[in-house]
């Protein structure tokens, strides 16, 4: 009996993920909340609930980890050299700018928020990630330092309600504001491109006879490079074995991105969003309600500070140098976000010659937001 339990609940949050999203295509309430915060919400209340065995929560632990893990190969195949390579250099600039942004400002939130905010230097790591990457960076630098769940959900929650506040702000008189303060963009039109969000139609293409092949060696290389990465992770020992794993995952995933054969690998950042919605629904499934509201206050004082202070400070940065306002806004909101939110904030504010721009720096993002949350977590440790 507990060896079908066993296999039974990995299964169950393996499958919950598209309910979720077939459910986002008929209800207009899982649709407007979105399924990744349908995932968190679905996986709190079960774990809530004391439906689960006894041995659920390290079960989940092990779901939690490996999706996170495996969420980065699949987002990071797409990472095609020669898009970066082929990025203007206003743009290049800019990112660098929102880069260090994130991590000054992180960093200074460390130092005010310290003594009242438990593991805050984790949680500095969880933020230079997510606003340097996006989703995927903060499920794999969580799972590189262990952070505890309850105060990781936390995270995201204020994540999601004050992030949300800066999108609603970038496309309604935000992007005046900021084209009162930056220059003016010089048209340079560099074509169209866009990311779909995953759907049912995205998953049901994925099942199509002419698209099996490709799917199949996109998951077969995504379970290799995350296989290697946890070997490679035992050389580290114990107490870094964690990091390890993710660093070496995320390394081996960019060399996997030089191969001709990885862009032909067009699923490849649908199964990552998947993976990301199995991570969301365990981890939901490991937090603590009661907890989890309790940490949020405080940790809502450091998110805000944290991102008002980055996009500031990038505002400030880009005046100096004289960046434009389209390639600011279209820089930040790949920092912040994510790719595929850049083609909503780029027909907002008018411009679709920034899209490729924007999701080449978001790709650059996932590729670097590992590596710069890790950093800045353990520098950061030496303070504590």
């Amino acid at each position: 009996m507990e060896v079908l339990i066993a296999c039974a609940v990995p299964a169950f949050y393996l499958v919950l993920p598209l309910g979720i999203v077939a459910a986002s295509e008929f209800s207009g309430i899982v649709s407007r909340v979105g399924p990744l915060i349908s995932c968190y919400i679905i996986g709190i209340v079960i774990g809530n609930s004391g439906i689960l065995p006894e041995t659920g929560p390290a079960v989940l632990d092990t779901i939690a980890s490996t999706a996170a893990a495996l969420t980065m190969p699949f987002m990071l195949f797409p990472l095609n050299p020669l898009r970066v390579r082929a990025l203007p250099k206003a743009a290049f600039v800019s990112m660098l700018f929102a880069f260090l942004s994130i991590t000054v400002a992180a960093a200074a939130g460390y130092f005010l928020f310290a003594a009242s905010v438990p593991e805050a230097w984790k949680i500095a790591g969880l933020l230079a990630g997510v606003y340097t990457g996006g989703t995927p960076n903060l499920a794999a630098i969580q799972a590189a330092l262990r952070l505890e769940m309850n105060s990781y959900l936390a995270v995201h929650t204020a994540d999601v309600m004050l992030s949300g506040l800066y999108l609603f702000f970038l496309i309604s008189s935000g992007k005046t504001l900021i084209r009162k303060i930056l220059p003016a963009y010089r048209s340079g039109h560099a074509g169209e491109e866009k990311i779909s969000p995953l759907s049912l139609r995205t998953l049901k293409e994925m099942t199509r006879p002419e698209k099996r092949r490709s799917v199949a060696e996109t998951a077969a290389a995504g379970l290799l490079v995350t296989a290697a990465g946890f070997a490679l992770s035992l050389f580290a020992g114990n107490d870094n074995a964690a990091p390890a794993a993710i660093l070496a995952i995320s390394t081996l995933s960019i060399l996997v991105s030089f191969l001709k054969r990885a862009r032909t690998w067009t699923q490849s950042f649908h199964i990552g969003e998947y993976a990301v919605l199995v991570f969301c629904t365990a981890a939901g499934s490991m937090a603590d309600l009661r907890r989890v509201f309790s940490a949020v206050p405080q940790i809502l004082l450091y998110v805000g500070f944290a991102l008002l202070a980055s996009i500031l400070l990038h505002l400030i940065l880009c005046r100096i140098f004289s960046i434009d306002a389209d390639t600011m806004m279209i820089t930040s909101t790949a920092a912040v976000f994510s790719p595929p939110f850049v083609g909503m904030v780029a027909v907002g504010i008018g411009n679709r010659d920034i899209i490729v721009p924007g999701i080449t720096v978001g790709l650059i993002g996932y590729a670097v937001g590992n590596y710069l949350g890790i950093s800045v977590a353990q520098a950061l440790r030496l303070f504590g």
